[in-house]
């Protein structure tokens, strides 16, 4: 038997490292995606290159969503199964992500160092919210009704968004870059929603990590 319980704490040691390796590398991800689909190049600013100008603002707007972002902290809580290390692995995961943004803003001379203190709001919600994404995540291996609920979560949040955020709607006036990457960016994000949407229910529960 004691052979058996080592086992079991060493699979699960493994099973916890990879979590963490896997929150982390995402966060990181995110941070560095969502801040090269900010970087505007001379040529579009000036109004060349419209159709590049419309591809990146796409890729803007679904890197910088708030579904992509809350999906980053339910997916660690995803991860990290257990519930305090969910919920603290999606704050940290959060705060990292957001971190690496800037500063990668900061290397590149988009962004200056001011932009920490202008977005601290950003680093609190990641301490606040970043806890409840962790706890949805960790409920995603439930078999129950919640675990359901918990697994329609992100997949609802990406059909809702493009229409809270009025992606649709550009005027025409916006020009033609912006009116087509939000028309993309909201068939994308509901896509990828309601693709999300069919796995949840048609799976009893997220495999595990």
């Amino acid at each position: 038997m004691g052979g058996g319980s080592s086992a079991a704490a060493v699979h699960q040691e493994q099973a916890s490292r990879r979590g963490w390796a896997l929150t982390l590398a995402a966060a990181i991800a995110l941070g560095v995606t969502s801040l090269l689909a900010n970087l505007t190049s001379a040529g579009q600013l000036q109004g060349r290159e419209q159709e590049w100008l419309a591809v990146r603002r796409t890729l803007s707007l679904l890197l910088n969503s708030g579904s992509v972002w809350a999906g980053l902290g339910v997916f660690a809580g995803w991860c990290l199964r257990r519930p305090v290390a969910a919920a603290l692995g999606s704050a940290l995961s959060l705060a990292l992500a957001l971190a690496v943004h800037y500063l990668l803003g900061i290397a590149v001379g988009s962004l200056g160092w001011e932009s920490f203190s202008r977005n601290g709001s950003w680093f609190l919600a990641a301490a606040v919210v970043g806890p409840v994404l962790g706890l949805v995540g960790a409920t995603t291996h439930s078999d129950r009704w919640f675990g359901l609920l918990a697994r329609l979560f992100v997949p609802a949040g990406s059909v809702v968004e493009p229409w809270v955020r009025q992606w649709w709607s550009a005027p025409a006036t916006a020009g033609w870059p912006t009116v087509a990457s939000g028309w993309v960016a909201s068939v994308l994000l509901t896509a990828a929603g309601l693709a999300g949407a069919w796995v949840a229910l048609s799976r009893r529960s997220a495999p595990t990590v």
